[in-house]
């Protein structure tokens, strides 16, 4: 870890959070703890995350406006901003609608491995794409905390979705 490189860990009520942050904003925000840790520490970003996770915790709803250092590719960085500009809390949307309104119509798998390659969790909020039955689908950290989430943000149709879940 150099100087500008900093790990810190947050508890929520659905695990360990953990996220990495730089001086230009945060790299990664995980629910999986990093194995081997060596050395944690805070900066002006990581501050603010934990802040805006105190409040959606207790709301379920807050406007992430933490830096975040966007990885990949054009196409990836396309998906990741239209999920954070355009999908809020108590919403979700299915990943053939997601596709075509980032202009990958025939692209649905693409537009699903772009969510599974996601490092910010919650920022962008992947957990807010099912399937288009209504069905969750794929979740990097897990369905249950995909259905927590969507729960706690007050999704309308959670009945559904728990009915055509996997547990």
């Amino acid at each position: 870890m150099t100087d500008d490189e900093y790990i810190d860990q947050y508890q929520s009520p659905i695990g360990t959070i953990t996220m990495g942050a730089n001086n230009g904003g945060l790299t990664f925000v995980s629910f999986h703890q990093q194995l081997a840790i060596k050395s944690m520490g805070t900066n002006e970003h990581t501050r603010q995350f934990k802040f805006e996770l105190d409040i959606y915790f207790a709301k379920g709803k807050v406007a992430f406006r933490t830096p975040v250092i966007l990885e990949g590719s054009t196409f990836s960085k396309q998906v990741y901003e239209y999920l954070m500009a355009n999908v809020p809390s108590g919403h979700t949307i299915d990943y053939g609608r997601l596709a075509e309104q980032t202009h990958t119509i025939m692209h649905t798998r693409a537009v699903a491995k772009v969510n599974a390659e996601n490092k910010h969790a919650l920022i962008i909020p992947c957990h807010r794409v099912i399937g288009k039955n209504g069905r969750l689908t794929g979740y990097a950290w897990g369905l249950e905390k995909k259905q927590w989430l969507l729960a706690h943000e007050g999704v309308r149709n959670i009945d559904t979705i728990k009915q055509l879940s996997l547990f």
